[in-house]
């Protein structure tokens, strides 16, 4: 199969699949070099809403790596949002929160089963409003496409 015979909506469903897949390596080879990407990998699961976002927010974390955190869940999930409203065209907000919400918790859920990170209950929010961002960035987007009709 060519890359001509792949529907554009079969090239968006598998560039989301990569990038969710992709997403939480905490490590990337390229052959003698290593690129760790994954912050502090050992610690107990944090299971609290806003235990978290709380002391980054404090600043007990340090104000980098509060933001970092803060601000980095929610860019990564910035285009999942965008390719889930370009492949679901016409989707429901609340639907739309809803798979938010799934693609958070499945993150989270990978990182506590495979051990590759701190499973944290905060990052399924901050990944949600990331897919929701992603969701109203790509509608602001689709309405400046569409052609200005003449009255």
């Amino acid at each position: 199969m060519t890359e001509k015979n792949i529907s554009p909506a079969a090239k968006r469903s598998l560039l989301l699949v990569k990038y969710l897949v992709l997403k939480d390596l905490p490590l990337i080879k390229m052959g003698k070099m290593r690129f760790k990407l994954g912050g502090t990998q050992k610690g107990a699961p944090n299971f609290l809403p806003f235990k978290s976002i709380y002391r980054y927010v404090s600043g007990r974390n340090g104000f980098i790596i509060g933001t970092l955190n803060l601000v980095g869940n929610i860019v990564l999930l910035v285009p999942v949002g965008f390719l889930l409203l370009l492949l679901l065209p016409g989707l429901h907000w609340k639907k739309l929160v809803l798979l938010a919400v799934c693609c958070g918790l499945a993150l989270e859920l990978t990182e506590l089963l495979f051990e590759v990170g701190i499973f944290d209950v905060d990052d399924i929010l901050l990944n949600a409003i990331g897919v929701v961002l992603g969701g109203w960035l790509c509608n602001k987007w689709q309405q400046r496409q569409r052609p200005v009709q003449q009255v």
